[in-house]
């Protein structure tokens, strides 16, 4: 059954990623995403370089491996985390924006609660950024300006991710490859960019890492024990609270340990969703009884899953954001009771769904895998636009040629990451068995893949895969040059 289930989930892993790879190369949304087109020429031209990247990445990886074998680890991992730290640290400086959308009402509202004041009544309608809010507002009562104290938690909320994708990465292959991967998330466009933006797409990213750096074993083992099944299955719940996508990964750490786990320790597959469930009901109770939140209000204007999956089908929108969706959802809520919401708007997805018929369905998903997959700046750019502090810096990195170089970069390193993924996978086409990390990851990314085909989408919605994709990309492109952790500290 489990060598069944993992074979499975290679098969369908390599043929998801195929599709994206494939969608990459038809497609490319970066510029998309701030309302432009992208030039046929850049198209072109950033194809072909990309191939070219890969090719000199795979052909010269020996080499590369050779080189890095040669530098002191631990040092060259100081120094690139102290280069990340300065590289976020210019991002803020010459990209900070006016705090405005959901980023703008979660930051104001942390510096009110902090205050002791009331939040925003936008959280009756998204509860799921009370514990956004929450977390900031315990920043916010340092003795140091808000601002700087959310920029700086944000800055080392990203670094210390970046030396957790090292520490992962090295328990997997050795600490050669804890490097390339450190590399690669130093240099990453999204972990530079979104330094300005406090919100749940980077704050997420150490709910995952922390667990797996738990249980992680060397070469992809996942340990075994209760206590650090329950600490895996805690922090990965409060994840979940943080950003509602991140029930991906508890699905995916289930399922991990219903293949990997052996005879009665199989029952931990019930651990992380049972962890979540009580997580949620005192997260629940606290905010309620403290007054935080109205329980009456929140529990009638709250937005409903349907509004999501209803979302998600937009056709002029392709299942981004749609106003008219959010705005028509108020208005039900306001004048229906919450179940008599959930059951027009199942109607209203069905006749959705129904209306576009089989081809029209089939061309959606198109686009929107493209909107979701093929954006190489993962939105940053267009939340970087919006309300600048320094005008003339934003439109200085859209100015031709910088804009060819900005996007050029954020294309060709989505292409060279996602190639990576997809070599990941290869050669469990034919082993029997394949460590529980690599089936944790392979599980997420169909997760997701899956996930924000059904639900609403935006391409920095990936932000919080994308420590995933990194190590497994890693592994793709230089795992049969690596020792498997041996390698000594220098």
């Amino acid at each position: 059954m489990s060598n069944l289930l993992n074979r499975t989930i290679v098969y369908l892993f390599l043929i998801i990623l195929a599709f994206i790879i494939s969608l990459n190369i038809l497609f490319t949304r970066g510029y998309q995403s701030i309302g432009l087109s992208a030039p046929f020429l850049f198209k072109a031209a950033t194809l072909l370089l990309s191939c070219l990247m890969i090719a000199s990445l795979y052909y010269y990886r020996r080499q590369i491996v050779r080189l890095i074998q040669r530098v002191p680890m631990n040092r060259s991992a100081a120094v690139l985390l102290i280069f990340s730290v300065c590289l976020q640290f210019l991002a803020v400086v010459f990209l900070c924006v006016h705090p405005s959308w959901d980023f703008g009402v979660v930051v104001k509202s942390a510096r009110l609660l902090a205050e002791g004041g009331k939040i925003n009544h936008y959280f009756e309608y998204y509860p799921n950024n009370l514990l956004v809010v929450i977390l900031l507002a315990l920043i916010d009562r340092l003795p140091v300006s808000p601002i700087i104290s959310d920029l700086v938690f944000n800055i080392a909320n990203i670094t210390f991710s970046q030396y957790l994708i090292y520490r992962i990465t090295a328990k997997l292959a050795g600490k050669p490859a804890g490097i390339l991967s450190l590399m690669a998330s130093v240099l990453f466009f999204p972990f530079i960019f979104y330094a300005p933006i406090v919100y749940t797409d980077t704050l997420s990213l150490v709910f995952l890492l922390i667990p797996v750096s738990l249980l992680m074993e060397r070469s992809g083992a996942f340990r075994s024990g209760f206590k650090f099944i329950i600490a895996a299955s805690f922090i990965l719940a409060l994840g979940v609270l943080l950003k509602g996508s991140m029930i991906v990964f508890v699905i995916a750490f289930s399922l991990t340990m219903l293949i990997s786990f052996r005879r009665w320790k199989k029952v931990y597959v019930f651990l992380p969703l049972i962890t979540l469930f009580i997580i949620q009901f005192i997260f629940n109770f606290c905010i309620y009884e403290s007054g935080v939140a109205d329980r009456q209000q929140t529990e009638q204007l709250k937005f409903p899953v349907t509004h999501w999956l209803l979302m998600g089908q937009n056709q002029p929108h392709y299942g981004k954001y749609l106003e008219s969706d959010v705005l028509r959802t108020k208005r039900q809520l306001q004048k229906y009771p919450h179940k008599e919401v959930t059951r027009i708007q199942l109607n209203e997805l069905r006749e959705r769904i129904s209306k576009k018929g089989w081809q029209g369905n089939i061309r959606f998903l198109i686009e929107k895998n493209a909107e979701t997959w093929t954006d190489g700046t993962f939105y940053t750019l267009n939340v970087l636009k919006r309300k600048p502090v320094f005008p003339q810096n934003f439109k200085f990195l859209m100015h031709h040629p910088v804009d060819w170089f900005v996007q050029g970069y954020a294309r060709i390193q989505l292409l060279v990451l996602l190639t990576g993924v997809f070599l990941a996978g290869i050669p469990y086409l034919k082993r029997k068995s394949v460590s529980p990390f690599l089936t944790f990851s392979m599980a997420s990314v169909i997760g997701f893949f899956l996930f924000l085909i059904i639900w609403e989408t935006r391409s920095r919605y990936l932000v919080s895969l994308t420590p995933i994709l990194i190590i497994i990309s890693v592994v793709g492109y230089f795992d049969s040059f690596f020792n498997g952790g041996q390698t000594e500290d220098r």
